[in-house]
């Protein structure tokens, strides 16, 4: 198990990012939540979920009374925890997932460079997977230790003199001022290879570039500089490059209460939350993103003829939800893979595409003729749908209702949908939309506010 048996504090984490999956890394030097080689693949690491049973890469001085802190090195994902005694730096560490300039080149592999400042003794822990699925470890001289689970590979690239205990990789190094050691993971190789060859300055300086070039995009200008830019930079780095599908966030389970049972996975695409971010990337110069989002959503709409809430990342998961035999984080109970909600109705997901589509074809995106023809095909849809009760953002298991918040998106949308009609040339039809959206806005005025004169959750309800 990790060195400190505690559950270190949700926000006492930095996250890593590179468009295909992440990390998350504590302030004590450890990661404990990554899933490879994609957001919603197979957990690797899980300490964060369960401090006994968890995979975890831990790296850390010996001596726990110095201090640690998290940051960024500016306009990248590249994160550095610094551990400090009163007076000095003592051991800093850097962690990154690599990026690449072509899309089609992609690394399942997290880079951990370790750089000291004084003679340091630094512990280092190593252990994949959860328990009970840890294969057997092999050993290669010089190169580090191959992990095997029951159905992939985890590779520790490391030359320092570490031991087998159990189904971990564990040691003590004693490191001297100014030294310098890069540690690589690496998801299903087949051999062992040593360190240097995963050329981790090169791939440093490329990951440095990718996201520093990406932020020069922007056109914010305020006050705001560096918080902007630091949303921008986590926001990109959830989307998913192949498809262009954005995680609603990188990890499962992590409770909306300590000790409650609201502990979903969220390693899915909504599309409301997509639509969402893609407004505001839309905003600050990103037309790319967004253009790819919309035409790979219209392309999947078309093929199923029905819009899901929630659809897959990658091929490597189901939507199916299942529970896992891990304790949950601070015992917070179950811990899910999958999420239930992908069978709901939810009919403000309909309205925020076309809000959002509207948005972009009014900032400098552009879309085909022939796509947005494909697009009006969910606006038909959505007249046809919006009087229905459905499950909306609330995602409550239970009877659906006329939920407000979907009909008022409802209403704007056949707002904007109109406007496309419009430009189109669809004049007949445009009219026809806008009709509709008044009669959504009555109906609202009419069922959706509470005798207290407030909108209500729902159709004759007070809340």
């Amino acid at each position: 198990m990790p060195v400190d048996s505690k559950f270190p504090k949700i926000e006492d984490h930095g996250v890593l990012l590179n468009n295909r999956t992440a990390a998350l890394v504590s302030k004590e030097g450890e990661v404990d939540f990554a899933c490879f080689p994609n957001f919603d693949s197979e957990i690797v690491f899980s300490s964060i979920l369960d401090r006994e049973k968890g995979g975890y890469f831990s790296i850390r001085p010996v001596d726990s009374q110095l201090e640690s802190r998290q940051y960024y090195e500016a306009d990248t994902n590249i994160l550095l925890t610094q551990f400090s005694d009163k007076r000095n730096k003592v051991l800093s560490i850097m962690d990154f997932l690599p990026m690449s300039f072509e899309h089609s080149v992609y690394f399942s592999e997290i880079h951990r460079r370790i750089e000291t400042f004084t003679d340091v003794r630094v512990k280092i822990d190593f252990s994949p997977f959860t328990s009970g699925k840890r294969g057997i470890i092999e050993v290669a001289d010089h190169k580090g230790f191959m992990f095997h689970s029951q159905s992939s590979s985890q590779f520790f690239s490391t030359d320092l003199d570490l031991d087998v205990e159990g189904d971990s990789v564990s040691g003590i190094v004693n490191l001297p001022a100014t030294e310098v050691k890069w540690l690589v993971t690496a998801h299903n190789l087949r051999k062992a290879y040593p360190p240097e060859l995963f050329a981790s300055e090169d791939r440093l300086g490329q990951t440095r570039r990718y996201w520093k070039e990406w932020l020069l995009k922007s056109k914010y200008q305020g006050i705001f500089f560096d918080t902007v830019n630091r949303s921008l930079l986590t926001l990109k780095g959830l989307f998913f490059e192949p498809s262009g599908f954005m995680v609603a966030a990188p990890t499962t389970s992590l409770p909306e209460s300590i000790g409650g049972e609201r502990n979903w996975d969220y390693r899915f695409m909504w599309v409301r939350d997509t639509s969402y971010v893609i407004e505001s990337l839309v905003q600050l110069g990103y037309v790319e993103e967004a253009t790819k989002f919309y035409l790979s959503i219209i392309d999947r709409y078309e093929k199923d003829g029905k819009l899901f809430p929630i659809y897959k990342i990658s091929e490597d998961s189901t939507l199916e939800e299942v529970t896992l035999d891990l304790s949950g984080y601070m015992n917070s109970r179950p811990v899910r893979v999958g999420n239930g909600a992908s069978a709901q109705l939810q009919i403000d997901q309909y309205a925020s595409l076309i809000i959002g589509l509207r948005f972009l074809l009014e900032n400098a995106g552009f879309l085909s003729v022939h796509t947005l023809e494909k697009a009006f095909l969910i606006g038909d849809a959505l007249l046809k749908i919006w009087k229905e009760p459905d499950s909306s953002i609330w995602e409550i298991r239970g009877d659906k209702k006329n939920y407000v918040y979907s009909k008022a998106l409802a209403w704007r949308a056949f707002m904007d949908l109109g406007w496309l009609y419009s430009r189109m040339g669809e004049e007949e039809m445009a009219s026809a939309v806008i009709k509709e959206a008044k009669n959504v806005k009555s109906e609202i005025y009419e069922k959706g506010v509470s005798g207290r004169g407030y909108f209500a959750q729902s159709y004759g309800s007070d809340e």
